[in-house]
């Protein structure tokens, strides 16, 4: 592993290389860009779960209202709503 992010230092110095080095990295970039605004999104909803449940919870909602309420507006089972409480 050491030794190729040493190639791949190197390339990127060479200016005949960069293009070609992008080609063949382009499709790991895409990849790695893609699982990164997923993985935004799916932190972004859990926070937002997050603060649905404190907002209801404190204006004074029982559980079960709250359990009902964030699996009607997130579309979560019930087991999958627990964890957020």
């Amino acid at each position: 592993m050491k030794e190729n992010r040493k190639w791949v230092e190197q390339q990127k110095g060479e200016d005949d290389m960069g293009p070609v080095l992008m080609e063949i990295m382009e499709p790991e970039l895409r990849e790695d860009e893609k699982r990164g605004k997923e993985k935004g999104i799916q932190e972004g909803i859990r926070k937002g779960i997050y603060g649905t449940v404190n907002v209801l919870r404190n204006r004074g909602m029982s559980r079960d209202k709250i359990i009902e309420a964030v699996m009607e507006q997130y579309g979560l089972s019930e087991k999958e709503t627990v964890k957020f409480l």
